[in-house]
């Protein structure tokens, strides 16, 4: 089954970047025809025909920072329902962050063994950039990727009697957790300001990418 997915005149194209949303389902052959605004389609050339290992380090790069992007706009969405206080909606908001997050700083089929790592050129380590790291990869390891202990979740479990000091009925057992929901809308501004800094600096790279690749298929198509 072969499916294609024609963007209308409202898809920006740019810099052979395409932001459509394409549905379909296992062992489908997609396959994405542009269209400008005119409705004609916009001939085009995989970039990995010119050379495969930038073309590799791009799409890379370009995953990463989709990542982070949605990781942003999670966290600036947390901000607007601070004051509802709907538990679920917020642990939601905080997983989808978190998550995306720390994609970008794991192994992730599709993109050529790109990640970032917790140094440089990336992340200062001698500023308030590898507090909010680590505190983003903790939550990811130690809440939200894997059961267990965590300092930011603690389960208990307790005999409800009549008293305290002199106990002499049982009523019965009580269970539950405590666990992070979110970010206090001012840490979040400032979790915010680390990942517009990532995100300027995963940006430039990006865009060197692309440009070396632009270059390269100037020289040959001439």
């Amino acid at each position: 089954m072969r499916k294609t997915i024609h963007s209308d005149g409202s898809t920006t194209v740019s810099k052979g970047v395409v932001d459509t949303l394409v549905t379909a389902e296992a062992g489908d052959e997609i396959k994405v025809v542009l269209r400008g605004k005119d409705g004609k389609p916009v001939p085009y050339i995989p970039v990995e025909v010119f050379d495969e290992g930038i073309a590799r380090s791009y799409r890379g790069f370009r995953g990463i920072l989709e990542d982070l992007t949605d990781s942003r706009k999670a966290f600036v969405k947390s901000i607007s329902l601070f004051k509802d206080g709907d538990q679920v909606i917020l642990l939601s908001l905080l997983v989808n962050a978190v998550v995306s997050y720390g994609r970008c700083f794991t192994s992730a089929e599709g993109r050529g063994g790109v990640t970032l790592n917790a140094s440089h050129p990336w992340i200062d380590k001698n500023s308030n950039e590898i507090r909010w790291h680590k505190t983003l990869m903790d939550l990811r390891h130690k809440l939200f990727a894997h059961a267990g202990e965590s300092p930011f979740r603690t389960s208990f479990a307790l005999v409800i009697v009549d008293s305290k000091e002199q106990p002499k009925v049982v009523h019965g057992i009580h269970t539950g957790k405590i666990e992070l929901a979110a970010f206090s809308p001012d840490d979040t501004r400032s979790c915010l300001n680390y990942l517009d800094i990532l995100i300027n600096r995963v940006t430039e790279k990006s865009d060197q990418l692309s440009s070396r690749l632009e270059q390269i298929a100037k020289d040959r198509i001439r």
